[in-house]
This record gives structure tokens, sequence and C-alpha cells, in this order.
């Protein structure tokens, strides 16, 4: 008996019984910090497997890689998944699905465009100091709605509202990562009044925000009466009994520390 028909035939079954995978990717949308969800592609597989038969992989193109849902049946499937991005950019998603009949399908390309999180200013601080007397301190507040952002991604500039150039504020963390981003700044004012100051705050990313507060300057101290020495002609030697009165200063009306004196 001649079994080589027989042999070839068993070939080609086995060879037909393993389907083939198209796959269909779709572009993702979303923001930095923020949770990305939904349809990652669909595909088809002519094997017809069981959901039971199919595992997939997703490669998000900032390192990490993770497994999606799948859904349907009869030959036709949708991939879903998530996937949390810390930075805003474009990247570039593959994907692959395998099931157990040996069909195996990856490499297909979407695109993630992530957003720059949004910024919002915390609450005004409205400080007091003295004229001539440098001030130093806290100025102001923000959110990033991004909580991974670290203090390097942002920028601050300084209007102090008396027509001096502006500074760059300092930007710190107290909370820690997730929590408010806090401003300190430091100015001396040459003349007593209240000074409306503005914040200007950037995002590596792009977005923007401004937060506005003022400053209450009270006049520059004036020495008591002392007791004042000569020497020869009209030369100052020397004075005892000099005083001036300090100015504490106030935050957002509360008495604080009187801030540092340059």
């Amino acid at each position: 008996m001649n079994l080589r028909p027989l042999l070839v035939l068993l070939l080609c079954a086995g060879s037909l019984s393993a389907g083939t995978i198209q796959i269909t990717p779709n572009s993702l949308n979303g923001a930095e910090g923020s949770l990305v969800s939904g349809l990652i592609a669909t595909f088809t597989d002519s094997a017809f497997p069981s959901l039971a038969n199919l595992t997939d992989s997703i490669n998000w193109g900032d390192g990490s890689t993770s497994a999606g849902a799948i859904a349907g049946g009869a030959g036709t499937y949708a991939l879903t998944g998530s996937h949390t991005y810390a930075e805003e950019g474009r990247y570039t998603v593959s994907v692959g699905i395998d099931d157990t009949g040996d069909s195996t399908e990856g490499g297909n390309f979407t695109t993630a465009t992530i957003a720059d999180a949004p910024l919002s200013a915390g609450f005004p601080v409205n400080g007091s100091g003295m004229a001539g007397v440098a001030i130093s301190g806290l100025v102001g507040t923000f959110n990033d709605g991004n909580p991974f952002a670290p203090n390097s991604d942002f920028g601050v500039t300084i209007n102090w509202g008396d027509g001096s150039p502006t500074t760059a504020g300092t930007i710190f963390q107290p909370g820690g990562v997730g929590t408010s981003f806090a401003i300190s700044g430091s100015h001396t004012y040459a003349l007593a009044g209240v000074y409306d100051t503005v914040l200007f705050i950037t995002d590596v990313g792009g977005s923007t925000t401004s937060e506005f507060g003022s400053e209450n300057i009270a006049p520059a101290a004036v020495p008591e009466p002392g007791t004042f020495l000569f020497c020869g002609a009209g030369v100052l030697f020397g004075f005892a009994g000099l005083r001036f009165r300090g100015v504490r200063r106030r935050v957002n009306g509360v008495p604080s520390n009187p801030r540092s004196v340059a």
C-alpha cells in the first residue's frame, strides 16, 4: 500500500488548520498622568479560535508592555487595553496576537498621542513687608493635572508690580508627589505701597497658567531718638540708642516669622 498520498493529505490538512491573523490597529489619544483606555485594535483569525485560545501583548512605546482584553468570536475580535503615560508626546504602540493553533501576528503599529496635562492656579498669597528690606518666602501655589510631574517640568517668572524686571521663582512640592506645587521668591521694594503681583507658570509640555497676589509694603523704619556723639569739627564718631521698629510679615492676614533680610 502506498502511504505517500495519505501523508501529503495529512500535512495539507495540518497546514490548513492554522489560521491567518490580520490586525487593524486603532489610534489613541489622551493626556499625561491620566489613564488612557479603549479600543487598541480589531483583528480576524481564519481559524475561528475561542477566546480561551487567544493571547495578546501590547507594547505601549514608553518601555512598558501589558496584556489587554479580547472580546468577540466567530473569527472577528476586538482588543481593548489601558495605560497611563507619565509624559506627553507621540508614542508608537505595537500589538501582538497569538492563538494555540500556532497563528501569530505581531508588529502592527499605531500611534498614541498624549497631550500635556493642564495647569491650574492655586490660592493667592497676599503678603507684607517693609520698604528697603528684602522679602522672601511663599508667593503662590499651583496644580498640575499630571500627578507624576517632577519640579523640573516647570518654570515661573514673578512680576512684582513695581516696574522692576521680572525674576525667576523657585518651585517645590512640600506634600510630595501628587500634591500641589509651591512657589517662593525674593524681592526688595524701594517704596511703601500695595503692589499687585503676577506669577506666570509654564510647563515644558506647553501648558501655562497665571496667578495673582499682592504685597503690602510699609514705610521704611524710622530711627527712634538717640544720643549721637561727635568728635572734632562736626565729624560723626558714633551713636548710641539707635533702634528700629521691625515689621512682622503677614501672609493672607496671618502673622508669620519675619522674612529674611538681605
